[in-house]
């Protein structure tokens, strides 16, 4: 029997290792659920071209036209872009640091 336990032993590390990982990303993405990173919130609450969006969101409906729509809309595609970019930024940067700490979790040579 101590023949068997000396091949399954680096199986069973490798299986751990795996699980762990499985854990972390696991836990990772509930946490974004929760946060709602990349999600977009109420127009008012995003910063970007904040008083600019306001006062084409008040034109459009104090004085509705073509115009005004279209003002207002192209404010909203601009903050939605802005929304995007930030949720990318912030999964790709997340990706690289996952990267980076598996690869060092993985390659750690034991003592």
């Amino acid at each position: 029997m101590p023949a068997l336990s000396k091949y399954f032993r680096p199986v069973i590390k490798i299986l751990a290792k795996v699980f762990i990982v499985l854990l972390v990303i696991y836990s990772e993405l509930a946490i974004l659920q929760i946060l709602n990173v990349g999600g977009h919130g109420m127009m008012a609450d995003t910063k970007y071209r904040h008083t600019e969006r306001l006062a084409a969101y008040r034109e459009y409906h104090e004085h509705p036209s073509p115009e005004t729509k279209a003002a207002f809309q192209t404010e909203m595609r601009l903050m939605h872009a802005h929304e995007d970019w930030k949720g990318e930024v912030f999964l790709a940067s997340l990706l690289i640091a996952n990267g980076i700490g598996f690869y060092f979790y993985f390659r750690r040579v034991p003592k």
